[in-house]
Protein backbone atom coordinates (compact mmCIF):
# COMPACT_ATOMS: atom_id res chain seq x y z
CA UNK A 1 0.00 0.00 0.00
CA UNK A 2 1.37 3.41 -0.61
CA UNK A 3 2.43 5.23 2.31
CA UNK A 4 2.34 8.97 3.19
CA UNK A 5 5.48 9.69 1.73
CA UNK A 6 4.60 8.62 -1.55
CA UNK A 7 1.32 10.87 -1.63
CA UNK A 8 2.55 13.81 -4.06
CA UNK A 9 2.15 14.31 -8.00
CA UNK A 10 4.15 16.32 -10.10
CA UNK A 11 2.74 18.93 -11.45
CA UNK A 12 3.20 19.31 -15.50
CA UNK A 13 5.27 22.66 -16.93
CA UNK A 14 2.89 25.56 -18.09
CA UNK A 15 1.53 24.28 -21.48
CA UNK A 16 1.78 20.91 -21.35
CA UNK A 17 -0.41 18.61 -21.92
CA UNK A 18 -4.11 20.74 -22.02
CA UNK A 19 -6.20 18.10 -22.81
CA UNK A 20 -4.97 16.31 -19.62
CA UNK A 21 -7.04 18.18 -16.53
CA UNK A 22 -3.99 17.82 -14.05
CA UNK A 23 -4.95 20.00 -11.72
CA UNK A 24 -8.55 17.95 -10.94
CA UNK A 25 -7.11 14.76 -11.89
CA UNK A 26 -3.75 14.39 -9.33
CA UNK A 27 -5.37 13.99 -6.39
CA UNK A 28 -7.54 11.38 -6.94
CA UNK A 29 -5.48 9.15 -8.86
CA UNK A 30 -3.16 6.17 -7.73
CA UNK A 31 -1.21 3.19 -9.98
CA UNK A 32 -3.66 0.21 -10.89
CA UNK A 33 -0.13 -1.79 -10.87
CA UNK A 34 1.26 -0.96 -7.29
CA UNK A 35 -1.16 1.44 -5.83
CA UNK A 36 1.16 4.61 -5.37
CA UNK A 37 0.19 7.83 -5.31
CA UNK A 38 3.33 8.94 -6.43
CA UNK A 39 2.28 9.97 -10.68
CA UNK A 40 4.27 12.42 -13.01
CA UNK A 41 2.38 13.48 -16.13
CA UNK A 42 5.10 13.46 -18.99
CA UNK A 43 4.00 15.14 -22.62
CA UNK A 44 3.16 11.49 -23.62
CA UNK A 45 2.40 9.36 -20.48
CA UNK A 46 1.45 9.18 -16.90
CA UNK A 47 4.56 7.77 -15.01
CA UNK A 48 4.32 6.18 -12.01
CA UNK A 49 7.78 6.61 -9.54
CA UNK A 50 6.97 3.81 -7.25
CA UNK A 51 6.78 0.91 -9.78
CA UNK A 52 8.25 2.92 -13.42
CA UNK A 53 4.82 1.72 -15.08
CA UNK A 54 4.18 3.92 -17.83
CA UNK A 55 0.27 4.75 -18.76
CA UNK A 56 0.43 6.09 -22.41
CA UNK A 57 -1.97 9.32 -23.03
CA UNK A 58 -2.88 9.74 -26.31
CA UNK A 59 -4.88 12.57 -27.11
CA UNK A 60 -5.26 13.74 -23.80
CA UNK A 61 -6.95 9.98 -22.82
CA UNK A 62 -4.74 8.24 -20.46
CA UNK A 63 -4.39 4.36 -20.89
CA UNK A 64 -4.54 2.64 -17.47
CA UNK A 65 -4.97 -0.85 -19.58
CA UNK A 66 -1.63 -0.83 -22.26
CA UNK A 67 -1.13 -3.92 -24.14
CA UNK A 68 -1.92 -6.58 -21.37
CA UNK A 69 -2.59 -10.00 -22.80
CA UNK A 70 -6.18 -10.52 -20.69
CA UNK A 71 -7.39 -14.01 -20.82
CA UNK A 72 -10.55 -14.65 -22.19
CA UNK A 73 -12.59 -16.73 -20.25
CA UNK A 74 -13.51 -20.23 -21.46
CA UNK A 75 -17.59 -18.60 -21.20
CA UNK A 76 -16.77 -16.22 -24.25
CA UNK A 77 -15.68 -19.35 -26.62
CA UNK A 78 -18.92 -19.73 -28.50
CA UNK A 79 -18.87 -18.64 -32.63
CA UNK A 80 -22.21 -16.44 -32.10
CA UNK A 81 -20.08 -14.42 -29.51
CA UNK A 82 -17.29 -13.98 -31.34
CA UNK A 83 -19.11 -12.84 -34.76
CA UNK A 84 -21.09 -10.67 -31.91
CA UNK A 85 -18.10 -9.05 -31.21
CA UNK A 86 -15.78 -8.91 -34.44
CA UNK A 87 -19.31 -6.64 -35.67
CA UNK A 88 -19.44 -4.60 -32.26
CA UNK A 89 -18.78 -1.01 -34.52
CA UNK A 90 -21.37 -2.03 -36.27
CA UNK A 91 -24.00 -2.86 -33.83
CA UNK A 92 -22.87 0.57 -31.99
CA UNK A 93 -23.78 2.33 -35.01
CA UNK A 94 -27.19 0.72 -35.35
CA UNK A 95 -27.80 0.96 -31.52
CA UNK A 96 -27.02 5.09 -31.90
CA UNK A 97 -28.42 6.10 -34.74
CA UNK A 98 -31.12 8.52 -34.79
CA UNK A 99 -34.41 6.81 -33.95
CA UNK A 100 -33.05 3.70 -32.50
CA UNK A 101 -35.32 1.84 -30.73
CA UNK A 102 -32.67 -0.31 -28.47
CA UNK A 103 -30.82 3.86 -28.23
CA UNK A 104 -34.52 5.26 -27.13
CA UNK A 105 -35.27 2.82 -24.41
CA UNK A 106 -31.21 3.40 -22.98
CA UNK A 107 -32.24 7.06 -22.92
CA UNK A 108 -35.60 6.74 -21.08
CA UNK A 109 -33.53 3.98 -18.56
CA UNK A 110 -30.63 7.58 -18.26
CA UNK A 111 -33.91 9.40 -17.15
CA UNK A 112 -35.33 7.21 -14.79
CA UNK A 113 -32.32 7.01 -13.18
CA UNK A 114 -31.38 10.61 -12.97
CA UNK A 115 -34.92 11.14 -10.83
CA UNK A 116 -32.86 9.27 -8.27
CA UNK A 117 -29.95 12.14 -8.25
CA UNK A 118 -29.10 14.97 -6.57
CA UNK A 119 -27.56 17.65 -8.49
CA UNK A 120 -24.17 18.33 -6.89
CA UNK A 121 -20.90 20.10 -8.08
CA UNK A 122 -18.83 17.10 -7.00
CA UNK A 123 -16.49 15.46 -9.42
CA UNK A 124 -18.20 12.57 -10.73
CA UNK A 125 -17.13 9.51 -12.70
CA UNK A 126 -18.99 7.81 -15.61
CA UNK A 127 -17.86 3.85 -15.65
CA UNK A 128 -18.76 2.77 -19.29
CA UNK A 129 -19.22 6.03 -20.40
CA UNK A 130 -19.36 4.75 -24.10
CA UNK A 131 -20.26 8.18 -26.26
CA UNK A 132 -20.80 10.22 -23.06
CA UNK A 133 -24.26 10.11 -23.80
CA UNK A 134 -24.78 10.38 -20.08
CA UNK A 135 -22.88 13.77 -19.27
CA UNK A 136 -25.01 16.33 -20.14
CA UNK A 137 -27.19 14.87 -17.13
CA UNK A 138 -24.93 14.58 -14.70
CA UNK A 139 -23.09 17.83 -14.37
CA UNK A 140 -20.84 20.01 -15.65
CA UNK A 141 -18.74 18.69 -18.07
CA UNK A 142 -15.28 19.86 -16.82
CA UNK A 143 -16.27 17.90 -13.50
CA UNK A 144 -16.65 14.71 -15.11
CA UNK A 145 -14.20 11.33 -15.77
CA UNK A 146 -15.56 9.07 -17.82
CA UNK A 147 -13.73 5.60 -17.83
CA UNK A 148 -14.41 2.80 -20.66
CA UNK A 149 -12.25 -0.27 -21.80
CA UNK A 150 -12.73 0.54 -25.99
CA UNK A 151 -10.36 3.19 -26.92
CA UNK A 152 -12.77 3.89 -29.94
CA UNK A 153 -15.69 5.11 -27.94
CA UNK A 154 -13.52 7.36 -25.57
CA UNK A 155 -11.90 9.24 -28.77
CA UNK A 156 -15.40 10.00 -30.31
CA UNK A 157 -16.28 11.01 -26.82
CA UNK A 158 -13.63 13.31 -26.38
CA UNK A 159 -14.52 15.19 -29.63
CA UNK A 160 -18.16 15.51 -28.18
CA UNK A 161 -16.95 16.56 -24.71
CA UNK A 162 -13.52 17.98 -25.02
CA UNK A 163 -13.37 19.56 -21.32
CA UNK A 164 -14.46 16.31 -19.67
CA UNK A 165 -11.34 13.60 -18.79
CA UNK A 166 -11.26 10.65 -20.15
CA UNK A 167 -9.79 7.21 -18.82
CA UNK A 168 -9.14 3.70 -20.60
CA UNK A 169 -9.40 1.44 -17.30
CA UNK A 170 -10.43 -2.13 -16.09
CA UNK A 171 -13.33 -1.71 -13.79
CA UNK A 172 -11.48 -4.51 -11.78
CA UNK A 173 -8.47 -2.25 -11.46
CA UNK A 174 -9.92 1.21 -11.33
CA UNK A 175 -6.63 3.72 -10.49
CA UNK A 176 -8.65 5.89 -8.18
CA UNK A 177 -6.80 5.90 -4.67
CA UNK A 178 -9.40 4.90 -2.10
CA UNK A 179 -12.17 7.14 -0.74
CA UNK A 180 -12.03 9.81 -3.40
CA UNK A 181 -14.92 9.90 -5.17
CA UNK A 182 -17.83 11.15 -3.88
CA UNK A 183 -19.77 10.30 -7.04
CA UNK A 184 -19.45 7.42 -9.39
CA UNK A 185 -22.47 6.01 -12.10
CA UNK A 186 -22.72 2.75 -13.47
CA UNK A 187 -25.25 3.30 -16.27
CA UNK A 188 -26.48 -0.11 -18.61
CA UNK A 189 -23.01 -1.54 -17.93
CA UNK A 190 -22.58 -4.00 -14.70
CA UNK A 191 -24.60 -6.36 -16.48
CA UNK A 192 -21.47 -6.91 -19.13
CA UNK A 193 -18.64 -7.51 -16.27
CA UNK A 194 -17.96 -11.24 -16.00
CA UNK A 195 -15.63 -10.11 -12.75
CA UNK A 196 -18.29 -8.54 -11.34
CA UNK A 197 -17.27 -8.81 -7.58
CA UNK A 198 -13.83 -7.34 -8.19
CA UNK A 199 -15.25 -4.77 -10.18
CA UNK A 200 -17.86 -3.71 -7.06
CA UNK A 201 -15.03 -3.96 -4.57
CA UNK A 202 -13.26 -1.48 -6.27
CA UNK A 203 -15.78 0.83 -6.59
CA UNK A 204 -16.64 0.63 -3.22
CA UNK A 205 -12.78 1.23 -2.19
CA UNK A 206 -12.81 4.54 -4.29
CA UNK A 207 -16.04 5.95 -2.99
CA UNK A 208 -15.83 8.42 -0.37
CA UNK A 209 -17.62 7.52 3.38
CA UNK A 210 -20.42 9.78 2.38
CA UNK A 211 -20.44 8.86 -1.13
CA UNK A 212 -23.21 7.76 -3.67
CA UNK A 213 -22.63 5.15 -6.25
CA UNK A 214 -25.74 5.46 -9.10
CA UNK A 215 -26.76 2.12 -11.02
CA UNK A 216 -29.09 1.63 -13.59
CA UNK A 217 -29.41 -1.65 -15.20
CA UNK A 218 -31.83 -3.47 -17.50
CA UNK A 219 -33.86 -6.52 -16.14
CA UNK A 220 -31.72 -9.05 -17.81
CA UNK A 221 -33.35 -12.27 -16.86
CA UNK A 222 -36.85 -11.04 -16.65
CA UNK A 223 -39.97 -11.97 -18.92
CA UNK A 224 -39.78 -8.09 -19.98
CA UNK A 225 -36.36 -8.49 -21.50
CA UNK A 226 -36.68 -11.54 -23.10
CA UNK A 227 -39.60 -10.34 -24.81
CA UNK A 228 -37.34 -6.83 -25.72
CA UNK A 229 -34.97 -9.34 -26.99
CA UNK A 230 -37.00 -10.75 -29.51
CA UNK A 231 -36.65 -7.18 -31.18
CA UNK A 232 -33.46 -6.55 -30.95
CA UNK A 233 -31.81 -10.25 -31.23
CA UNK A 234 -33.44 -10.32 -35.02
CA UNK A 235 -32.40 -6.77 -35.93
CA UNK A 236 -28.59 -7.15 -34.62
CA UNK A 237 -28.94 -10.85 -36.00
CA UNK A 238 -29.87 -9.62 -39.85
CA UNK A 239 -26.91 -7.25 -39.43
CA UNK A 240 -24.10 -9.38 -38.49
CA UNK A 241 -25.21 -12.65 -40.70
CA UNK A 242 -26.21 -14.55 -37.73
CA UNK A 243 -29.96 -15.88 -37.12
CA UNK A 244 -32.63 -14.64 -34.07
CA UNK A 245 -31.53 -17.10 -32.15
CA UNK A 246 -28.27 -17.34 -32.48
CA UNK A 247 -27.86 -13.30 -31.79
CA UNK A 248 -29.73 -14.27 -28.50
CA UNK A 249 -27.11 -16.82 -27.52
CA UNK A 250 -24.66 -13.93 -27.89
CA UNK A 251 -26.38 -10.90 -26.45
CA UNK A 252 -27.22 -13.42 -23.12
CA UNK A 253 -23.16 -13.78 -23.18
CA UNK A 254 -22.45 -9.94 -23.78
CA UNK A 255 -25.09 -9.22 -20.94
CA UNK A 256 -23.72 -11.96 -18.87
CA UNK A 257 -24.96 -10.96 -15.51
CA UNK A 258 -29.01 -10.78 -14.09
CA UNK A 259 -30.49 -8.28 -12.41
CA UNK A 260 -30.97 -10.92 -9.67
CA UNK A 261 -27.61 -11.86 -9.28
CA UNK A 262 -26.50 -7.81 -9.48
CA UNK A 263 -28.81 -6.82 -6.69
CA UNK A 264 -27.41 -9.74 -4.57
CA UNK A 265 -23.73 -8.66 -5.19
CA UNK A 266 -24.59 -5.05 -4.42
CA UNK A 267 -25.75 -6.34 -1.08
CA UNK A 268 -22.48 -7.29 -0.37
CA UNK A 269 -20.99 -3.92 -0.79
CA UNK A 270 -23.40 -1.92 -0.58
CA UNK A 271 -26.49 -0.53 1.41
CA UNK A 272 -29.28 0.20 -1.09
CA UNK A 273 -30.76 3.12 -0.31
CA UNK A 274 -33.47 4.06 -3.20
CA UNK A 275 -34.30 2.32 -6.27
CA UNK A 276 -37.12 2.87 -8.98
CA UNK A 277 -37.94 0.88 -12.37
CA UNK A 278 -38.77 1.87 -16.21
CA UNK A 279 -41.55 2.11 -17.74
CA UNK A 280 -44.13 1.06 -15.12
CA UNK A 281 -42.29 2.39 -12.06
CA UNK A 282 -44.86 -0.39 -10.27
CA UNK A 283 -45.35 -4.64 -10.90
CA UNK A 284 -42.37 -5.98 -10.02
CA UNK A 285 -38.62 -6.58 -11.57
CA UNK A 286 -40.03 -9.43 -14.24
CA UNK A 287 -42.63 -6.86 -16.17
CA UNK A 288 -40.08 -4.22 -15.92
CA UNK A 289 -37.25 -3.26 -18.69
CA UNK A 290 -34.56 -1.49 -16.34
CA UNK A 291 -34.23 -0.70 -12.45
CA UNK A 292 -32.24 2.54 -11.08
CA UNK A 293 -30.21 2.36 -7.44
CA UNK A 294 -28.67 4.75 -5.24
CA UNK A 295 -26.03 2.72 -3.12
CA UNK A 296 -24.04 3.77 -0.18
CA UNK A 297 -20.61 1.79 1.00
CA UNK A 298 -21.69 -0.39 3.89
CA UNK A 299 -17.97 0.85 5.43
CA UNK A 300 -20.35 4.21 5.98
CA UNK A 301 -22.66 2.37 7.97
Amino acid sequence: MPNANTATVSAPAVGRLPQVNWDLLSSLLRCPSCESYALDLRPDAVICQGCGKSYAVDGGIIDFVGDVNVQTPVFYDDPYYRRFIESISTLHDAHYQQGSFSNGIENRVKADLFKLVKPSSDISVDLGCGLGNGFPLIGAEEKIIGVDFEVVLLKKTQERFPKASLFRADLGALPFRSGSLKRIFANAVLEHVFYIESALSHIQRSLAHDGAFYVAIPTEGSIAVDVARLYTSSRNGKLIGLTAAQSRIAQRKDHCNTIFLLENMFRKFFEIERTSSWPFGIGGTHVNLSKSYVLRSLKAR
